[in-house]
Formats: structure tokens, sequence, C-alpha cells
């Protein structure tokens, strides 16, 4: 059966389920990506000319509306239209929520989005949905269901659809193939052809979503697939002036390095911990990603082989430290793969309150706990994962720690005045120098280092963008610039003398995640002759290297 007849064939009603679902492909693509779309047509025009940006706009259109178009076809046509329906709903509702938080946070759809709504707890992930996102998908549904009660649309043999399917495939594959392969090498300023297809994904909604929980997937897999065996590497030794150390690390949560007044900030957010001798603060470190996850690998991992990889928990256990965790986040799963002894999550908190609202100080609780039953005379390794400054900043401090007003006091940051904003979020800062000042307080008199360093930073409102986890390719330098201190006690300073003072020299030097492992291993004395330790990044190396 040739082209031509099979076309004759195909009834009305099969070419009005074809244009229906076109219709309303091109419409989800001009109704949510009309910004973008306008923005790269401006930018375009005189760079690459009119009529090569037209033709990339078509291009794109044919792609996106062609791939979503087909889809829902093939479930028209092997489920009916009621899942066709409630398909369409659901896509609609997943484009106005995506667009609802890039237009008024400036959040951009990716992998550490997709990665922060799949671990967050439910209550911290329904802080930043306001009623509008709620009032605009119940719409939504009402909408849909009173425009699919005028559209109607019969069953029809199975045979005739796969006719229209069919054709409708060679269609646009034909005319979509040898537009997009064949007229143009690039797309834009410095786009290669193959990065054009995954770029075109990651910038319409809602096939952002899809192509950013595919590449999430690919990189969760990849980081629950590393190898943590010891067996695979060398015997590690520590100085035996440290068999007794205390190692504590405070990871925080999305605090910047310019609100610290330790870093320079007019505001004093750091009246406590600016009287601590022996403490310093590094003015240049830099996240290695704008979300949470990544982050804790960044700084917790060292990978020197493929997926042989080792992790600061599991160097410190082969060497007698006992090690605990104790965190507000609930990355359980995490924890468990990196072999700590001990480990109590939010979860395990949230058991024993009668409260969801937590504050950081349930961690220095349980601390100061576990502290008074401690054997002195043993390593240990703590480490605490704070709240922070995660967004809604109100609920990250208790009342007392309010000394910057008026704050917002909104959970919608776009509405809030930004002068209000930051006064809360400079609280929170204050907060969390009350929590370290009590955690060093703890170990003054014992021989302790502490690393303080933050996942990632934060975006209050500058160019129109909020809080964080943009993709790391276009994210503002506010969501990499963190905070990074270290501070020692008396005893460790007195045995390890020239270790701190190259930490003093190295305060202005550009630093990253990457550095860190390699800096509480080497500034512990501990070695390992085959060079998984590269002291070059660590901080308390004199000749440490920015990479």
């Amino acid at each position: 059966m040739n082209i031509t007849s099979t076309f004759k064939k195909i009834s009305q009603f099969e070419l009005h389920v074809i244009t229906y679902v076109v219709a309303f492909n091109s419409l989800l693509m001009f109704l949510f990506n009309g910004n973008s779309i306008l923005g790269y047509a401006t930018t375009n025009f005189v760079e690459l000319g009119v009529f090569r940006t037209l033709l990339d706009l078509v291009v794109d259109y044919l792609v996106i509306v062609s791939i979503f178009s087909t889809l829902l076809l093939i479930i028209y046509t092997f489920l009916g239209k009621y899942l066709l329906n409630l398909a369409i709903i659901v896509l609609t509702m997943l484009a106005s929520t995506i667009a609802y938080y890039h237009y008024t946070l400036g959040v951009v759809m990716n992998a550490n989005i997709v990665d922060g709504a799949l671990n967050s707890p439910a209550a911290l992930s329904w802080e930043i949905v306001p009623f509008d996102v709620i009032f605009l998908n119940v719409a939504i549904i009402i909408l849909c269901c009173f425009l699919m009660t005028i559209i109607t649309i019969k069953k029809l043999p199975l045979k005739n659809l796969l006719k229209s399917l069919i054709v409708y495939l060679i269609l646009v594959s034909s005319i979509g193939s040898a537009i997009f392969f064949g007229y143009i090498e690039t797309r834009g300023v410095g786009t290669t052809r193959n990065q054009r297809l995954p770029a075109l994904f990651a910038a319409n909604i809602p096939a952002n979503l899809f192509f950013s929980y595919y590449k999430h997937d690919k990189q969760y897999k990849f980081l629950r697939s590393l190898d943590y065996d010891l067996k695979n590497f060398h015997k590690f030794s520590i100085a035996k002036i440290n068999n007794d150390l205390k190692v504590i690390v405070v990871i925080g949560e999305a605090a910047r390095a310019d609100k610290f007044s330790l870093n320079g900030y007019q505001r004093n957010t750091n009246p406590k911990l600016s009287k601590i001798p022996n403490l310093h603060s590094f003015k240049n470190a830099r996240s290695i990603s704008t979300h949470t996850t990544s982050s804790m690998y960044g700084i917790m991992n060292n990978i020197p082989d493929g997926k042989k990889t080792l992790t600061l928990v599991v160097v410190l256990k082969s060497l007698g430290f006992d090690t605990s965790v104790y965190s507000l986040k609930p990355y359980r799963k995490i924890y468990e793969s990196w072999q700590f002894d001990e480990i109590i999550t939010k979860y395990d908190f949230l058991a024993k309150s009668n409260s969801y609202a937590m504050h950081d100080d349930i961690l220095l609780q349980q601390l100061q706990t576990d502290y008074s039953q401690l054997d002195k005379s043993k390593p240990k390794l703590y480490v605490l994962h704070q709240m922070g400054s995660h967004a809604v900043y109100k609920d990250r401090y208790p009342k007392k720690f309010e000394k910057f007003t008026p704050i917002c006091g909104k959970n919608k940051l776009n509405e809030c005045d930004l002068k209000h904003l930051t006064n809360e979020y400079d609280n929170t800062i204050l907060y969390t120098d009350h929590i370290l000042a009590e955690i060093i307080s703890l170990f003054k008199n014992d021989n302790a280092i502490l690393f303080y360093i933050s996942d990632h930073g934060e975006s209050l409102g500058e160019n129109g963008i909020f809080t964080h986890a943009m993709p790391n390719e276009t994210a503002p330098k506010e969501q990499f610039e963190i905070p990074w201190i270290v501070w020692g006690s008396d005893k460790f300073v007195k045995n390890n003398v020239a270790a701190f003072k190259h930490i003093q020299q190295n305060i202005n030097t550009h630093i990253k995640h990457r550095n860190f492992i390699h800096s509480v291993l080497h500034c512990s004395s501990i070695s390992n002759k085959y060079y998984y330790i590269d002291v070059n990044s660590s901080i308390c190396n004199v000749k440490l290297v920015n990479k």
C-alpha cells in the first residue's frame, strides 16, 4: 500500500485526533516558553541574521512538538481517550508548575531540582509551595476538563489509529530529521551539533523536566555504584601525637561567604566566632555544585581511579576512629554507604520531637550528649549536617536570634523586599555563628580540629534569582561562593604548629570542595605513601596549589 492510498483511508476523526494533540503541544510550547523564545530571537537576530534565527526556532518547534505529540498519540492508540486526556492534564500541570517557579524565583529545571524534590522531606518541600501554585493547578484541571467536554474524541478501530500514527511518524521524522540534521552546523554561538538536542530539551518546558530526571537518574546510579572498599587502596597512617584526635566536620546549608563578617561583611554576623583564637576563615572558597547531594560527594569523597573511591569516613575508621553523623537531612542511604558507625537523621529526631520545626540546636544537644560519654583517649569523627540557611529563612533560627529587622516573614521569596529578605537570611548566619561557637567551646580542652564548610551558596534576589540548585553551567556566583572555617584547639595547634601556620598563610588562596578531604586528612597528620592524599591540595600545605 503506497503513501497516497494510506492518506485517503485516514478518516476525518483520525486527522482530528492528530490535530488535537499537535495543537495542544504547540500551545504548551509557546505558552510556557514564550519568554525564552523571545529572548533567543532578540539575542541572535543581529548575530545570526533573521532567517537563520527563525529557522532555528522552527526546528526547535518541530522537534519538541513532534516528540510529545507522538508520545500522546501512542497513549491514545493503545490506552484510549481517557488516559490521553489524563496525560494532557498532568503534562499541563507539570509545565505550569515549572513555569511558575521559573518566572517568580528564576529557578531553572535541572537534575539538581529533581534530586531536591525527591530527597527533601515533604514538609521542607511544602515550605516553598505557595497557595498560588495549588490554585493554579486546580484552575488548570477545571479548564482542561471543561475543554475536554467540548472537544470530543470518538473511539476508533485500532487498525485505523495505527495507520494514522504510522503516517504521522513518517511525516514528522522525515521533515524533522531533514531540517534538524541537514540545514546547519550549529544552533547559536558556541553550540555544536552534538549539543543541540540536550540543549533543546534542557531549555524548554516541560521537556526539561523529563531531561532533568534522566540526568538525575544517571548521576544517582553512578554515585551509588562507587566502591568504598578500603581493600582497593594501600594502608594509611596517622602521627602518634594525633592518636586521640577529635575531628569535627560541620556541613552548612546554603550559606554565603559574603554574609560572614569574618570575611569582611559590614554587619556583625559573627560576634562569637570573631573572638575565638586559632580560628581562620577562607575568603575564596567555592562549591563544586549548587545542590546538596552533589556537593556532599564533593566534600566527603575523593575519586582517584574510576569507581574506586575513598571517603573521609572509611579512611578514618581504618585508623581506629569512631564515626558519627547527626543530620537534619534525610540522607540515611548516603550516610550508610559511607559506613558511619552511628547515624541519626532528621526522621530520627522527629520521632523524639513533637514539632517538625526543628533548629540546628538539636544537633548540638545530641553532640553534647554523646560527648559526655566519650572516651577522650580514642580518636573520633563527628559530622554535623545543618539545615543552616535553607529557605524559608525565618524558620531556621529561634526568635531570640532575630537581630536584623524587619524581616520578610513570607514563604514567597519573590514578594519580599530584598532588604527584609537579607535581614532574615543574615539572622540564619548569626545563628550558625552561635552553633559553631558552642561546638568549639565543647572541644576546647581536647586535641581537636573543626572544619565548617557549606554545601553551596544562595541567591537572594540578585537579577531576579532566588534560592539555589540552578544548573552549574549557568548558576550565578552567589550559589558557588561558600564559607570555609577552620579552628584548632590549643593542644592541636601545639602538636601541629607548621600545619596551622600554613592554614593562616593560605586563607586568601582559591579553594574548592575537592580540597576538603585532602585538607582534613593532611591537617590531621594522616599520610599514605601512594599519594591518595594530594598534599598540594591541602590547606595545611605551604605549597597549596590553586586548581
